[in-house]
């Protein structure tokens, strides 16, 4: 068993070896050349990518990623909210929701970095793509830093801060939301299968 594990024929002929290779991940066969002449011999050999993955795992990965979008929705809201006739009413609802995302964003991160999550599968099943992963692993720490800043000032400001947290908040929106496009890519890219495919 080959480590790149691409599927074709060769043929025992004169015809390089290197003609019959693809960079296709999907099967592919050599066609029979007109240079080779009987005798020839066929050998199969089984290099396709290994696409395959733990469907508990990709699962789990749906779900905490779906719960970390419907947490950006809910903050977005009630950063919408007019704070100007009750700010004490639109701190308490906006630290609500970023104590929501935090917690949906912890259990994002806690479940595909864990021994049993899909960083972990995509490490062993594509060893090239180790260095994708490393920058989405530092990225849950970055932005998990600044969701507790922006929660710690919102539940204790000031009038004159609202301007600057919605500011801060929305960027950190636009952040999670690239975040998840990268991982998106990078599980796509693993293999082959839309993460984002059928989410609300």
């Amino acid at each position: 068993m080959l480590p790149m594990k691409q599927r074709f024929l060769l043929l025992s002929c004169p015809v390089p070896v290197e003609a019959c290779k693809t960079s296709s991940y999907e099967p592919a066969w050599w066609i029979y050349s007109k240079k080779c002449a009987p005798p020839f011999s066929f050998y199969y050999l089984d290099m396709t990518a290994d696409r395959t993955h733990r469907p508990e795992a990709f699962e789990r990965s749906r779900q905490h990623r779906h719960g970390v979008r419907q947490a950006c929705v809910n903050l977005e809201n009630s950063l919408a909210q007019p704070a100007g006739q009750d700010l004490k009413k639109w701190s308490a609802a906006s630290t609500a929701s970023f104590r929501q995302l935090i917690e949906a964003f912890r259990r994002h991160t806690e479940q595909s970095e864990g021994p049993e999550g899909l960083l972990h599968e995509i490490v062993e099943s594509a060893p090239r793509l180790a260095h994708a992963v490393e920058q989405v692993q530092h990225e849950h720490q970055i932005l998990l830093v600044e969701m507790a800043r922006l929660e710690s000032l919102t539940s204790d400001m000031h009038g004159t801060q609202i301007d600057e947290i919605r500011e801060d908040s929305l960027r950190l929106l636009q952040d999670i939301a690239a975040h998840r496009q990268r991982g998106a890519d990078l599980i796509y890219e693993a293999y082959s299968v839309d993460i984002e495919g059928g989410e609300g």
